[in-house]
């Protein structure tokens, strides 16, 4: 199971990651007008957890569905069934993922740790949109101003210097910086792929015993069908 939920709209974990929920820092919209066609990556100047990134989204205004912190922790903002106020006209058609950073050449980078837990969010909400929607979201960069289904970057909405995209009209360049596009894209892939489960407990071993049970009985069953069939 790639995501386990709390509640309706809320992640408990995700790809084995606890998810904590967080107290809402501003607005958001109730609902989704169609299925939501992937996710909008972007890092806010903050270096600390859920905490310090609740009150700088909170004096800006904004909201997120989520933050991945420095240290691979993820916080919950606003719930999976609702959008959030992360990027103008992206709103309507992405979740939000926040990611507790500054700048590539600031005091608190991206982290590998960090980028490899918000790579199993993001195969966690491309499950949970095909659990709920019944879409397949493609594991993809989308890039330039045009909304499509995949993941996108707040660098992506720069557009020309006289015509920024409309969903980044105060030109954020909040991108991946320390991974490349093809290295996150691929660590998506892997963890949305299905693994073997290691399964345990009393129903598992009530299970496992029945199965062992019903193979004794059908080798003893081709041993009796064997005689009579050398008799005749």
């Amino acid at each position: 199971m790639i995501y386990k939920l709390r509640s309706a709209g809320w992640f408990a974990e995700v790809g084995g990651i606890p998810v904590t929920k967080m107290r809402l820092p501003a607005g958001f919209y109730g609902g989704w007008p169609e299925a939501p066609i992937g996710a909008m990556w972007h890092f806010t100047a903050g270096c600390g957890g859920g905490a310090e990134v609740f009150g700088v989204l909170k004096a800006r205004g904004i909201s997120a569905h989520f933050l991945v912190d420095r240290q691979g922790r993820i916080f919950q903002y606003v719930s999976l069934l609702d959008r959030a106020a992360h990027a103008f006209d992206a709103n309507h058609r992405y979740y939000g993922v926040e990611h507790a950073a500054t700048v590539a050449n600031g005091p608190c980078p991206l982290t590998d740790a960090q980028l490899a837990a918000s790579a199993k969010l993001m195969a966690g909400l491309v499950g949970f949109i095909k659990a709920h929607w019944g879409t397949t979201v493609p594991i993809r960069h989308v890039e330039g101003c045009r909304f499509a289904a995949g993941f996108k970057q707040h660098n992506d909405g720069l557009g020309s210097p006289e015509w920024p995209c409309p969903w980044n009209p105060n030109r954020h360049v909040d991108g991946l910086y320390r991974w490349s596009w093809t290295k996150y894209l691929k660590a998506i892939t892997d963890a949305a792929t299905p693994t073997t489960f290691v399964f345990q407990g009393r129903r598992y071993r009530k299970l496992r015993n029945l199965l062992r049970r019903l193979r004794r009985r059908l080798r003893r069953a081709r041993g009796e069908l064997h005689v009579e069939v050398s008799s005749r």
